[in-house]
C-alpha cells in the first residue's frame, strides 16, 4: 500500500468525478484533487485502524 499506490486510486476517482464538469486550470485542479486525497486517505488509514483493531 505504497503513496503511488493511492495517488494512482485517486487520480482514477478524481478523472471519473471531474468528466461531468467544465475543465478548470490545471493549478486550482490539483490543489483541489490534493485536498480530496488527503482526507480520503485520512479515512481509509483510520478505516484500516478500526479494522486492524480486535
Amino acid at each position: 500500500m505504497s503513496h503511488k499506490f493511492f495517488a494512482k486510486i485517486d487520480r482514477y476517482l478524481n478523472l471519473r468525478h471531474s468528466e461531468r464538469y467544465e475543465p478548470r486550470s490545471p493549478i486550482v485542479l490539483n490543489r483541489q484533487i490534493f485536498q480530496i486525497s488527503k482526507i480520503r486517505r485520512r479515512r481509509t488509514l483510520v478505516a484500516w485502524l478500526n479494522l486492524a483493531r480486535p
